[in-house]
């Protein structure tokens, strides 16, 4: 029989073995409801959505009040499972809510404790594993309050994207600027959504900005939430955790109707609801309640999880769940080439000759950067001649590495782009070639100030003084388009002649000659941006990099450490101002918009202690500046293996495929 024991403040120990029938939820981080919210589109919801209509249950609707209110729900029907906070059982709002008044045996009878199943993820695939698991002890982290951790953390770098587990409806949005939990949204399944016999509610905390979805909304499996950050409070301090690496908190809960009621404080509490580790989420026709899964022998408590690839595939491909973060692709079928002892053989013996072996292609990452690095210690690295020319790779456009197959050259500001199996390396006005299918970079053999004049590129109709800062894109016939700043003989192509206190730079376009592989282009008639700088404008112009967004072609400016955007509908036509990204936070830009999560990723060099390094930003649009908090570190010298004196700077990018 439960008594009211679980209000008192010495909290009992129990052990419990539950064989509960329902599976699926946990609420998060925080030992407590302590939480506050922020108030979500009041608009109704008018298309009623038959899956994920909840069990009737007969109870009066509820209507939502206006107003600054936390977090309250747009309502359609009388029966879409939201209801008063009065209406829950307080044994099970103490389970789930885990109130400052509340001991922890609620929340233990409720599936609150350790099972010990572990994610096993596909051989071919890279996943982000856990780091703070189910049940974690807590206590230390809540100033010694009893306390175990409602769900599973996974770590990842600022801005990785976090995904739908499953087909569901958006139930909660919470600001969380005063619980350990942060940003939050969290999802409601119906059993024709996850395959599971249960209503399960999935939850998503730390975002580092505010989904986009609407209450009320329907997301599909692998439906782009937001970007990971570290929002949410130290509950030792009450403020934003200055120390709390990026990372997802992921928790699941479940009960039999799928109705919910929503705390004053903005939690979401499952009617007569049930914790359950997140992991079992992913388990297809086996018992998923808490108790079942610890009593499991140890070589049976391996979950075989689902994921999402980067390509936008699954596995399996039937698949109606995710783990919230997307896998990388792995090369499982390579080995270690045998050492074979050589024989001799008789042509009648037969014994056929040992074919010639076909070089494999190169495989590297999804991603590709090229950067230009100089020694700041020894060099000075103002000047281009003093630049080298490296190539790093990423399978998620966060975390970097060098591509080992790469030489270095001396070359500044490049450009990489991949056309068929070959990647093009444009830097000042030359071209290096590397065949994916051969593994062969072109050699660079030095002349003048380190210019390989073999490799120089030609710009017909271009006047003598050429062009700097190549910037390349595909058209829609295949052929290679080029985007540059006009030269200037004898002074920074990028500034006014010191006689000026303003000019005007162009930045212009040529497209490349049939045949040419790259190596000649025709100059594309008129100008795709004019910008004037001097007095009261920008102080100086340079860099362009050129993108399609899947709408629009896109062109980024530098300024010094600002950007600015333009863009057109037509590749060679004239280019409009929309916006600017940065005014201190950034310069010499690349971007890319990525198409599953459709958000556009912008990299850009400053400087920190003295050497150059790369962040990157994700972000919606392109009108807006982007704070200094978008702002994650990608790439510097550290993070390449390379000494810490060195500039990583100018990046070029493109995707491998």
């Amino acid at each position: 029989m439960v008594t009211s024991s679980y209000l008192r403040s010495r909290p009992m120990k129990l052990t419990v073995a539950l064989t509960v029938l329902f599976g699926i939820f946990v609420l998060a981080c925080s030992s407590g409801t302590s939480v506050d919210g922020i108030t979500t589109p009041q608009a109704e919801v008018k298309t009623k959505i038959k899956i994920d209509a909840p069990t009737p249950t007969g109870l009066p609707s509820y209507s939502t009040p206006l107003g600054n209110t936390p977090t309250m729900l747009s309502r359609s029907t009388s029966d879409d499972g939201l209801l008063s906070i009065d209406e829950i059982d307080k044994f099970v709002l103490c389970a789930m809510g885990r109130g400052s008044k509340c001991t922890m045996e609620p929340a233990i009878q409720r599936g609150l404790f350790e099972t010990g199943i572990k994610p096993k993820f596909p051989s071919n695939a890279h996943c982000r594993d856990i780091d703070d698991y189910w049940a974690m002890d807590y206590t230390a982290k809540r100033k010694g309050r009893e306390s175990y951790h409602g769900g599973i953390d996974m770590p990842a770098p600022f801005g990785t994207p976090i995904y739908a587990a499953a087909d569901g409806t958006v139930v909660g949005k919470f600001l969380g600027d005063r619980n350990p939990r942060g940003i939050e949204i969290v999802l409601r399944h119906s059993p024709q959504d996850t395959g599971l016999p249960v209503w399960t509610f999935s939850q998503y905390t730390h975002f580092s900005e505010m989904p986009s979805q609407d209450v009320g909304q329907r997301v599909r499996k692998a439906e782009f939430l937001g970007p990971t950050g570290n929002t949410g409070i130290d509950v030792k301090t009450g403020k934003q955790h200055k120390h709390r690496r990026p990372a997802i908190h992921f928790s699941v809960f479940y009960n039999a109707t799928g109705n919910y009621a929503i705390t004053k404080d903005s939690a979401i509490i499952p009617a007569d609801g049930y914790w359950m580790d997140p992991n079992a989420f992913f388990l297809v026709d086996h018992p998923f309640d808490t108790g079942t899964l610890k009593a499991l022998l140890e070589n049976e408590k391996e979950v075989n999880i689902p994921v999402l690839l980067n390509d936008g595939s699954t596995i399996p491909r039937d698949t109606k769940t995710v783990w919230p973060y997307g896998c990388s692709k792995r090369d499982v079928g390579a080995t270690e080439p045998k050492d074979e002892t050589p024989q001799t053989v008789q042509r009648d013996a037969g014994v056929t000759e040992p074919k010639e072996e076909t070089p494999q292609p190169a495989v590297f990452g999804r991603y590709l950067m090229s950067i230009s690095s100089c020694d700041t210690a020894v060099l000075d690295c103002h000047s281009p001649q003093n630049h080298e020319v490296y190539l790093a790779e990423s399978e998620d456009g966060l975390a970097w590495s060098l591509v080992p197959e790469w030489e270095p050259y001396p070359g500044s500001v490049p450009d990489v782009i991949r056309r068929g199996d070959k990647l093009y390396i444009y830097d000042r006005q030359y071209l290096t070639k590397y065949d994916l299918v051969s593994n062969t970079q072109d050699k660079h053999i030095p002349g003048a100030m380190g210019q390989d004049p073999s490799k120089q590129v030609t710009v017909e109709g271009l006047g003598d003084a050429g062009y700097v800062d190549p910037s390349l894109i595909i058209d829609d016939a295949g052929r290679l388009v080029i985007f540059f700043m006009h030269g200037l003989r004898g002074a920074d192509p990028a500034q006014c002649l010191p006689e000026e206190t303003t000019c005007v730079k162009h930045f212009g376009s040529a497209t490349e000659v049939d045949g040419s592989d790259g190596e000649r282009f025709k100059l594309d008639n008129g100008q795709r941006a004019s910008i004037t700088v001097g007095d009261g404008s920008h102080l100086g112009a340079s860099d362009p990099d050129i993108f399609f967004d899947g709408d629009q072609y896109v062109l980024y400016i530098s300024h010094g450490t600002a950007i600015s955007v333009w863009t057109s509908r037509s590749l060679t036509g004239d280019y409009s101002h929309v916006g600017d990204l940065s005014v201190t936070e950034g310069g010499v830009p690349a971007g890319y918009y990525h198409k599953n999560t459709r958000k556009y990723w912008t990299f850009g060099h400053v400087t920190q202690d003295g050497v150059t390094i790369i962040r990157r930003a994700n972000h919606s649009d392109l009108t807006s500046r982007l704070s200094e908090q978008k702002w994650v570190e990608v790439i510097s010298a550290p993070i390449l293996g390379l000494p810490s004196t060195w500039d990583t700077g100018s990046p070029g990018f493109t995707v491998n495929d």
